[in-house]
């Protein structure tokens, strides 16, 4: 498991009250640089996964992250409009 993942996760004394209180307002879904298959058994060993509407990896866009491509992609498989959405 990446350090990144712990640190986001030290952060938040509950992520999984936090997840669950923002899926009943929000769509939650990831898109990281990560492959998609790898932050998928990411998700299932921290026992988030069922938060998440879907994982987005790069290796699902032509250009990875800083590219606006993965987002672009979200945002055309959610069919939302950017102006109504918010990327963290």
């Amino acid at each position: 498991m990446p350090k990144t993942s712990l640190i986001l996760f030290g952060a938040i004394p509950s992520p999984v009250h936090f997840l669950k209180d923002l899926k009943k307002d929000y769509r939650l879904v990831i898109a990281t640089n990560t492959p998609t298959n790898l932050a998928t058994k990411m998700l299932e060993h921290l026992n988030i996964l069922e938060y998440f509407e879907f994982i987005v990896g790069s290796d699902l866009v032509q250009k990875p992250k800083p590219s606006p491509d993965i987002l672009l992609y979200v945002l055309k498989k959610i069919n939302i409009v950017q102006n109504n959405t918010l990327f963290l």
